[in-house]
């Protein structure tokens, strides 16, 4: 690969860490989108940021189809491109932005999945792991999950100074590196303050760490870790649904819907910045639906008389 087209997507994206303060995930899935354009352009035989042209670039798109690349997918990959040409044009590498005439493909709405009621009972009463300390973290991980709605890097990114646990608040430093404050349950302190005081303990050994929750080397328990210790307590379970922790956090939010929480309350605790995110990141299930009518509607409300 070019090192001089590298070295200026390296320069591209300390800028948007150090000048516009973007999330670490970000930075990765826009390094990835692209490092993988960089390698089309070496498989085109371009050799220059500016002969990237608009056939060149529906070539690409083609190619991302016929991979049969999600719509959010490409639309991300385009908005990388294009915030990557802007950077170039400022810096006057190139004279103009292929990208900006690229109109954004539609993105499908699916309703997320979510567990029922039953199913979180029997989630939370779970108990697995390789050794009892293993058996604490994975527990408090999956009640903590339910109970606050989290992202995933939130909660593998979650220091001791965070967690209020008499309180039972929790300070979260979320997309952008925005605060909000977050509250949990019962049975997230009390697993929370088992691990923390038990089982974390021995998984620390020698090191220093704040994060919360540790490998079984006693460094910080990566996003992917969390991952597959979720996907774990879906087998142990034995969910036809592949359990993954934006499930549990689509959980947490349809499940304060059902309870009658106002969106705007929702929205908070999930660190949207619209509401309009919050609409369409969490649906009202039908339960909730049916319930709302048969309270409101004036002919729901009582039997016509005869």
């Amino acid at each position: 690969m070019d090192g001089s087209k590298q070295n200026l997507v390296n320069d591209f994206l300390s800028y948007l860490q150090i000048g516009r303060n973007y999330s670490s995930n970000t930075i990765s899935s826009y390094s990835l989108d692209l490092k993988q354009f960089l390698e089309f352009m070496e498989e085109m035989n371009v050799n220059d940021y500016k002969e990237v042209t608009n056939s060149l670039i529906r070539t690409y798109l083609i190619k991302l189809i016929q991979n049969k690349l999600a719509n959010s997918s490409i639309k991300r990959k385009i908005s990388a491109l294009k915030s990557f040409y802007e950077y170039l044009l400022e810096q006057n590498i190139v004279s103009y932005n292929p990208f900006i005439s690229i109109a954004p493909r539609k993105v499908e709405k699916h309703l997320p999945e979510f567990l029922e009621r039953n199913e979180i009972k029997e989630l939370l009463k779970l108990r697995f792991g390789a050794s009892p300390s293993l058996i604490l973290r994975n527990a408090a991980i999956i009640s903590c999950l339910y109970a606050t709605g989290l992202r995933v890097f939130e909660l593998s990114n979650l220091k001791l100074n965070q967690i209020d646990l008499e309180n039972k608040m929790i300070k979260v430093l979320g997309k952008g590196n925005k605060e909000r404050l977050v509250l949990f349950n019962d049975d997230c302190k009390s697993k929370l303050n088992n691990y923390i005081n038990n089982g974390r303990k021995e998984l620390l050994k020698e090191n220093d760490s704040q994060y919360v929750f540790l490998n079984h080397r006693g460094g910080k328990l990566s996003v992917r870790g969390i991952q597959l210790i979720v996907k774990e307590a879906g087998m142990h379970l034995g969910l036809k649904k592949n359990l993954h922790p934006h499930m549990l956090r689509h959980t947490f939010a349809t499940h304060l819907l059902d309870g009658g929480a106002d969106l705007r309350v929702v929205q908070e605790l999930l660190g949207h910045t619209s509401l309009s995110s919050t609409q369409i990141y969490t649906h009202i299930s039908t339960d909730y639906i049916s319930e709302v009518f048969l309270k409101t509607h004036p002919r729901a409300k009582y039997k016509e008389k005869s």
